[in-house]
């Protein structure tokens, strides 16, 4: 039996009506957390799954920062890319898709989480460029998978600042048919 526990980097309002969801689907999540997560969290959610963690704390407060034009850069280069969170079926434990999140694979710093770009790119209004530079990257990735027989699904994240584009949907669609992709 899989053990499986809702994360999220949205206000808790949204977590708690998931975990209702789910209950009402007869899922029952070991827990709701908000991001970011602390290494306590994780150890007692592994706790709670039946694992011990042991390691050290390395506080989201010791990530480089990095300007803007910094982060914009990386995003005209490419160095973005996408980490692949599986997307399992509840009933037979399959992989029936993922999640691209996105990571920055800095040329000095190595892999950078989101806390260190996603703040900045949204406040000053530059958040699409990297969702679309993401989008590109999954939807090649699954087509790829698609041509290989594997007929996953594949989960871009929004920022919510981005639901206002009313042309935003029909950006999406774009670069999904781009890549060759049917649109679900």
């Amino acid at each position: 039996p899989a053990a499986f526990a809702i994360i999220s980097g949205g206000q808790r309002a949204v977590l708690n009506a998931v975990q209702s969801m789910c209950h009402g689907y007869g899922i029952q999540p070991i827990a709701a957390l908000q991001k970011p997560l602390r290494l306590g969290h994780l150890a007692e959610l592994l706790s709670l799954a039946g694992n011990i963690v042991e390691t050290e704390a390395h506080p989201a407060s010791k990530l480089p920062e990095f300007t803007l034009d910094e982060i914009l850069h990386a995003v005209r280069a490419r160095q973005f890319e996408p980490a692949y969170q599986p997307k399992i079926s509840l009933r037979d434990g399959r992989i029936v898709g993922a999640e691209a999140l996105a990571r920055w694979r800095h040329p000095e710093h190595g892999l950078v989480p989101p806390a260190a770009f996603i703040g900045p790119l949204e406040r000053h209004g530059h958040i699409d460029d990297l969702t679309f530079l993401m989008l590109d990257k999954a939807a090649a990735d699954c087509s790829r998978w698609r041509s290989e027989g594997r007929n996953y699904s594949v989960s871009v994240n929004l920022s919510l600042s981005s639901l206002a584009d009313t042309g935003l949907a029909s950006r999406i669609c774009g670069a999904v048919h781009d890549a060759g992709l049917d649109i679900q």
